[in-house]
């Protein structure tokens, strides 16, 4: 099941935050793993919704939205590789509204 945003506007520049520090956590030894590189991509869009940057940081990837059609709802696809080369893909869904 997708994770869920916040609802948007459609004049909104904004950012979506997808935190990987609970998931990253060794809970036997408190250690963090650290993302190497990530990709967000807006997975069913319709060329309305567009995602003007993305910042990685060692535990979390924040992705920059602008547009979007009122009524649709968007999945954001992202995926992140770790530094010990482990892969992992979660996705959120965004509404857009005019609020």
């Amino acid at each position: 099941m997708a994770e869920k945003f916040p609802t948007r506007d459609p004049r909104d520049l904004s950012d979506y935050l997808f935190d990987w520090t609970d998931f990253l956590t060794d809970q036997a030894n408190g250690d963090v793993a650290v993302i190497e590189t990530a990709t967000v991509e807006i997975v069913d869009g319709d060329g309305s919704l567009e995602m003007t940057g993305t910042l990685v940081g060692p535990h979390s990837v924040v992705a920059d939205l602008e547009g979007g059609t009122v009524g649709k709802t968007y999945t954001l696809a992202c995926e992140v590789t770790l530094v010990d080369g482990r892969r992992f893909n979660r996705s959120a869904k965004v509404s857009v509204k005019d609020l």
